[in-house]
């Protein structure tokens, strides 16, 4: 397994949560293929599977709350800032950590980000809810 690394500047949009909502954009190293190629990545399906497998996968969705009212997974946890602030600061960096957004382009940046503070067991559901909506459970709308 190779492991390269490039630099990637993520826009301050995609990092409210996690820097207690600095409005600056944010430039970091992040390692890439650390888990090999796209296995930061899980599919709807892949999610739903290690879902009802077990118990202990903290389920975060990252996007707004008027995205979360709109349609969510049950079972999911909406990302505000004390969940950011308690997930750095105190939860286990081996804790299994599925995030998912709309589309899921902001839930991987949360994710590589994640990552880079130390967790070691996070993913991102490709494809986001309305994917979710599409491929698991047609009763979540899709928006």
């Amino acid at each position: 397994m190779s492991i390269q690394s490039t630099n990637i500047t993520i826009s301050s949009s995609a990092i409210l949560f996690f820097t207690g909502f600095v409005m600056t954009p944010v430039i970091f190293t992040q390692t890439l293929d650390l888990y090999g190629g796209d296995a930061m990545e899980m599919s709807p399906q892949e999610v739903a599977e290690a879902l009802s497998s077990s118990e202990s996968i903290q389920l975060i969705d990252v996007r707004g709350p008027d995205e979360h009212e709109l349609a969510s997974i049950k079972g999911a946890k909406l990302l505000t800032q004390e969940l950011s602030d308690e997930i750095v600061t105190s939860w286990d960096k081996d804790a299994a950590i599925i995030l998912y957004c709309h589309h899921g382009v902001r839930s991987l940046n949360a994710a590589k980000f994640l990552n880079q503070k130390g967790f070691t067991n996070v993913r991102s559901m490709t494809g986001g809810i309305d994917a979710w909506s599409t491929e698991v459970d047609s009763d979540v709308p899709r928006y």
